[in-house]
């Protein structure tokens, strides 16, 4: 099975997804965020995270979306 990622990094909330291609919810989840001089390490760690996760569910990870505030 395949599946994208999902990240939505607000100013206070950062919501996070992985889908099936199918379009199946496989994990979701809304955590405070985090605030860095630079963000760029966490949203990679996050990213891989995520990917982890997936690949417990047994999904390839072939794509993902980012959105960052400003």
């Amino acid at each position: 099975m395949n599946a994208v990622l999902g990240l939505d990094v607000g100013g206070t909330t950062t919501k996070a997804l992985v889908v099936a291609t199918d379009g199946t919810v496989l994990h979701e989840e809304r955590r405070p965020t985090a605030h860095a001089t630079d963000p760029l390490p966490g949203l990679a760690a996050e990213l891989d995270r995520l990917t982890a996760l997936a690949a417990d569910r047994g999904a390839a990870v072939v794509g993902a979306g980012v959105v960052t505030p400003g």
